[in-house]
C-alpha cells in the first residue's frame, strides 16, 4: 500500500469540498467585512483556519461515515458542509466577530433607552 502526504490529503479534500468550501468563505467574508469596513489579515487567517479545520473534520467525518446514503449530493460533499455549518459561526466567535449585528449597530446609542438625568 502506497503511503500518502498531508499534502496530498488536503487537496483531495479542497478538490471534492470546493463548493462548501466557497460558501462559507463568502459567508464568513460578509460577516467579517460589515462589521470591518476595510479589509484586515485577520480575515485571511479567519478564512485559512476555518477552511483547513473543515477540511480535516470533513475528511476524518468521510473516513467513518456510516450513513446509509452517498457522501455527496451533487456537487456538495456532505460531511464538508456539515464541517462548515459548525465551524464558520464558532471560528467567527473565536475571532471576536458577532454575527447577529455590525459593531456600529452594538455601540449606536438608541435613543429609545436614554433616561432623563435626574
Amino acid at each position: 500500500m502506497e503511503s500518502i502526504t498531508i499534502t496530498e490529503l488536503l487537496t483531495i479534500g479542497l478538490l471534492m469540498g470546493a463548493v462548501s468550501m466557497v460558501l462559507g468563505a463568502a459567508f464568513q467574508l460578509i460577516i467579517a467585512r460589515r462589521q470591518d469596513k476595510r479589509f484586515k489579515w485577520r480575515h485571511l487567517v479567519l478564512i485559512i483556519v476555518t477552511r483547513v479545520l473543515a477540511i480535516l473534520l470533513g475528511l476524518f467525518s468521510w473516513a467513518y461515515w456510516a450513513l446509509p446514503f452517498d457522501v455527496f449530493v451533487g456537487p456538495i460533499m456532505l460531511p464538508v458542509l456539515f464541517a462548515e455549518i459548525v465551524l464558520s459561526p464558532l471560528m467567527l466567535f473565536l475571532f471576536g466577530y458577532h454575527m447577529g449585528r455590525s459593531r456600529s449597530m452594538l455601540t449606536r446609542n438608541n435613543p429609545d433607552s436614554i433616561s432623563p438625568a435626574s
